[in-house]
């Protein structure tokens, strides 16, 4: 099936004082692919009353189909294209709140569009289970393309573009912290959400759950024996 990887856009409401989560699933989206969607909503957020497709005036906060096309925007040309895999829902269903029980194996994407802010804040992240990327932890649009790309020995770092985008996003956009990650997915750092997700993992499931926190270690190993 390939590269599976999920997009947060979470969106502050000024009616309740918090942010709603809409989210897009995107499969083979992996590499610089994350770093552009992140490119895209921010220079939509920048330059929204100069877009001839679109108005300051367009409440695209409560019309998912409009992020989706935001999405589907090409900076270079201002057209366009079509993600036929993106899927967005009005409602976000419960098991997309939470990564863990999503399709992934290249990890997030979360975007917070504060209100009536030109910028946007991002980070990318990698899901627990995962030994070789770093878990769990917010990454910077460099740090997470470089899992994939090494800048000083692969053609495609250069090719793709991806040194311009790493500087785009720089300058346009601020990286969240954990403590604002926390605050937007709170299910999925809290130990007792961990821990239910670990009790009622499948077999194919509890890999996920491998660096799991300190205090839910000797459930998921005592899952673990039961399972094999």
């Amino acid at each position: 099936m390939g590269q599976r990887h999920q997009v947060y856009v979470f969106l502050h409401e000024k009616e309740n004082n918090t942010p709603v989560c809409k989210a897009f699933h995107n499969q083979w989206c992996y590499g610089s692919l994350p770093l552009r969607h992140v490119q895209r909503v921010a220079q939509f957020q920048r330059r929204a009353d100069k877009y001839s497709r679109f108005s300051s005036k367009v409440n695209y906060r409560n019309d998912p189909d409009v992020l989706k096309a935001i999405l589907s925007l090409s900076i270079k040309t201002g057209e366009y294209y079509s993600y036929s895999d993106i899927n967005s829902e009005v409602t976000t269903p419960e098991g997309w709140i939470n990564p863990d029980l999503g399709d992934n194996n290249d990890g997030i994407t979360l975007m917070y569009v504060p209100q009536g802010s030109k910028r946007i804040k991002y980070c990318f992240m990698f899901l627990r289970g995962y030994s070789h990327k770093p878990g769990k932890k917010p990454l910077s649009a460099k740090a997470y393309v470089e899992q994939y790309y090494n800048p000083a020995t692969q053609s495609h770092y250069k090719a793709y573009g991806i040194p311009k985008l790493i500087t785009d996003l720089g300058k346009h956009c601020d990286l969240l912290t954990l403590a604002e990650c926390y605050n937007l997915l709170p299910d999925w750092f809290r130990p007792e959400i961990e821990r239910a997700n670990i009790k009622k993992a499948t077999r194919c499931q509890l890999p996920l759950y491998a660096d799991c926190l300190p205090e839910n270690k000797k459930l998921y190993e005592k899952r673990l024996k039961e399972a094999l």
